[in-house]
């Protein structure tokens, strides 16, 4: 699955950055070290992030949206009637809304 990701994001993104390489961050997954899938890499330079160490490479992840996926899911918990199953689009905004102004 992996190499056939690739090969479509190889396609997408050729007619885009003729004659330069292509940077693609990977986490360390072992699908990603696989000899199919670095032989699949025509102008993409592969870079595997260390194990455990995405939340010091990614500071978003910890300082934006970890708090703001925590603060949406509190404002729906505390808007939800009834433990409703479906939230209109209406609803989602005005939730993600208020969970951005808490977070951020």
């Amino acid at each position: 699955i992996t190499v056939r990701w690739l090969q479509h994001f190889n396609e997408y993104i050729r007619p885009h950055i003729i004659g330069i390489y292509c940077l693609l961050i990977l986490d360390s997954h072992n699908s990603h070290v696989s000899l199919g899938f670095v032989q699949a890499c025509k102008e993409i330079i592969p870079l595997c992030l260390p194990s455990h160490t995405t939340h010091v490479l990614q500071p978003l992840n910890v300082g934006v949206f970890r708090p703001l996926a925590k603060a949406y899911k509190k404002e729906v918990k505390k808007n939800s009637l009834f433990g409703a199953e479906r939230i209109t689009n209406r609803e989602f905004l005005l939730y993600f809304q208020r969970a951005r102004q808490q977070a951020i």
